[in-house]
């Protein structure tokens, strides 16, 4: 069981400097925050962008990620982890098909400037 209720988590994708703010309200996950500043947090989760795709399209486990200390936690340890958890158990049938090929398509443009 989930405890973010009222509390709200950032992700970042620290090669983009993007800072989303996530919460659950009444059992929906809400964006709070999308820019590219942060904002006041309980805990926080930092990843760069080739591994936010390869986290959504579940090609690795953020356990992985964090072991190889490319997925950050801090702040709030035990929210953060519930997050990561809820990540890598999310249902990538929810996200839209044409999503999942825009990350793709960008993920590769990506690995060919590597």
């Amino acid at each position: 069981m989930l405890i973010c209720n009222q509390r709200a988590i950032q992700l970042e994708i620290t090669d983009a400097q993007i800072f989303i703010a996530l919460s659950f309200d009444k059992n929906k996950l809400r964006c709070v925050h999308f820019n590219n500043f942060p904002v006041e947090s309980q805990a926080s989760l930092s990843i760069d962008t080739i591994n936010a795709i390869r986290l959504i399209q579940q090609e690795i486990d953020p356990d992985t990620l964090f072991f190889q200390r490319q997925l950050t936690i801090a702040g709030d340890t035990e929210l953060a982890h519930q997050m990561k958890n809820t990540i890598d158990t999310f249902n990538q049938d929810l996200i839209p098909s044409v999503v999942m090929k825009l990350l793709s398509e960008y993920q590769a443009r990506i690995l060919q400037n590597v």
